[in-house]
C-alpha cells in the first residue's frame, strides 16, 4: 500500500535499546515516561530501503508481563494509532511524539488525507475520529458485527461490511467539522 512500514517493540526490549542508541531523540522519549520500562517503541522505516524516517515512544503499559503482546500500530499522515489487547486506542502526532489523546476500541481503518480514523467499540459499532484532536465525528450502530472497513482512496467515503452481509456506505463529507450526534443506522 504506502511506501512506509512500521516496526514496533516493547521498550524494554534489547532491540528498542539498540535503536535509541541510534536515535537520541527516541531516548529522550522513553526517558521522559512516567513508568520506566512502561512504554512502546514505533518505527516508520521506509519500505523499500528500509531507511529510518520517525519514531516515537508511546507510554503503552506492558501487557501480559512484558511484550508488545496484542498491541498493534498504524501510521497514517502525522499520526500513530496504538491499540491494546485491552480495545483502547492511543493517538500520538509522530512529529512532536506528543499522545493527543485516547479512545475506546479497536483500530480499523484511516484516511491520511482526511485525517481521520475509524475504532469498533463494541462489535456493532463504528466510531470516526478527528486524528489531529481524537474527538469523534460521528458513532453508528448496526444490527450486526462489523465484519470490514475500507476509507475509499480519494473517494471521502468509507466501506463499511456488516456480518449479516450488508455492505454501508458512509459519505465522509457530510461529517462536517466538530462533533456530530451519534447517529443509529438500520438496514
Amino acid at each position: 500500500q504506502g511506501k512506509e512500514m512500521v516496526l514496533t517493540w516493547a521498550i524494554d526490549s534489547d532491540a528498542a535499546n539498540a535503536e535509541m542508541k541510534e536515535h537520541p531523540e527516541l531516548k529522550a522519549q522513553a526517558d521522559a515516561l512516567p513508568k520506566k520500562g512502561q512504554g512502546f517503541l514505533v518505527e516508520i522505516v521506509d519500505k523499500r530501503t528500509g531507511a529510518y524516517l520517525h519514531g516515537l515512544v508511546a507510554g503503552v503499559r506492558n501487557w501480559r508481563g512484558g511484550g508488545v503482546g496484542d498491541r498493534q500500530a498504524y501510521v497514517f499522515g502525522d499520526f500513530a494509532l496504538i491499540t491494546s489487547e485491552h480495545e483502547s486506542t492511543a493517538v500520538y502526532r509522530i512529529s512532536t511524539g506528543q499522545r493527543i489523546g485516547e479512545v475506546f476500541g479497536w483500530a480499523e481503518g484511516y484516511d491520511a488525507d482526511l485525517g481521520l480514523f475509524c475504532v469498533t467499540n463494541r462489535r456493532n459499532e463504528l466510531v470516526i475520529y478527528d486524528g489531529a484532536t481524537a474527538r469523534e465525528r460521528k458513532h453508528f450502530t448496526y444490527a450486526t458485527h462489523v465484519r470490514f472497513t475500507a476509507f475509499v482512496p480519494g473517494g471521502k467515503k468509507l466501506i463499511v461490511l456488516t456480518s449479516d452481509q450488508k455492505m454501508h456506505m458512509i459519505d465522509l463529507d457530510e461529517l462536517g467539522h466538530g462533533t456530530v450526534e451519534a447517529a443509529a443506522v438500520t438496514h
